[in-house]
């Protein structure tokens, strides 16, 4: 019950701040994924994924509350806080993955105001598939999330991560 009810939240938020978009017609269906990782169906335009999709640094300036969808790189994970965040191999934390804009081996360190912390372990899909525990493979990969803006371990972060795609 505790997981429906910011799920519904995270649902009411991107219900209230959707506008029409007019699109003219030129005969194309639009490209959808579909998702079996929860209890209900979502269907994602990857169209307009793609064009909403913002920076690590601007989805840490976007409002709280705000549902949005970011694209950056798996840097860390953590659990309980940012204290405990591990940058390097071996990882240990299951519940929060670290996104940058860009990865470790691209610059000399983070400063932790760079850095957006994503909680995966609202549900057992998205945690069983991004802990860096079990996917080291994961480290430095590009993802494109979708979730709600909130403080999450006391700084900006994502919670609850809504939807994901790993970048190839």
């Amino acid at each position: 019950m505790k997981t429906i009810k910011p799920l519904l939240l995270a649902l009411t938020a991107l219900i209230a701040a959707c506008e029409k978009i007019s699109i003219p017609d030129d005969g194309r269906q639009p490209q959808t994924e579909k998702t079996d990782d929860y209890d209900w169906k979502e269907t994602f335009d990857i169209d307009s994924t793609e064009q909403r999709c913002l920076t690590v640094s601007e989805a840490i300036e976007t409002d709280i509350g705000t549902v949005i969808t970011v694209r950056g790189y798996i840097v860390g994970s953590t659990r309980r806080n940012m204290r405990n965040a591990k940058f390097l191999p071996p990882f240990d934390g299951k519940s929060a993955i670290i996104l940058s804009d860009l990865k470790l081996t691209e610059c000399e360190g983070f400063y932790m105001d760079e850095l957006l912390p994503v909680c995966i372990n609202d549900f057992t899909q998205h945690q069983d598939r991004l802990n860096l525990v079990d996917n080291p493979q994961l480290f430095e990969r590009q993802i494109t999330i979708t979730g709600m803006k909130a403080i999450y371990l006391g700084q900006p972060g994502i919670k609850p991560l809504i939807w994901h795609d790993l970048t190839e």
